[in-house]
């Protein structure tokens, strides 16, 4: 249970990094499509930019690594054997 639970936060929190690059480069896109921004240089200016990041970006990375944790979890959950009768030994 300890290797299932340490798995879990180690995917999760590993997902996070994943996540926010992301998240943070799809933000990026759509800001400088939005206001035809040139460069990404330009976008350090851009006040809309730090809310998208703030409001969009970070509780999407934090929902996406918690349910990555989760995933993680019931994958690595203990499967019992189900023998079917026609999978028994002949007598």
């Amino acid at each position: 249970m300890f290797k299932r639970l340490l798995y879990s936060v180690l995917s999760g929190g590993l997902s996070a990094f994943l996540l926010w690059w992301l998240f943070g480069e799809i933000a990026i896109h759509y800001e400088m499509a939005s206001t035809n921004t040139p460069t990404r240089e330009a976008l350090g200016d851009d006040f809309g930019f730090g809310m998208l990041i703030g409001l969009v970006v970070f509780p999407l990375t934090l929902l996406g690594s918690v349910l990555a944790g989760i995933a993680t979890w019931f994958v690595l959950r203990k499967r019992t054997a189900h023998l079917h009768e026609s999978a028994s030994p002949p007598p």
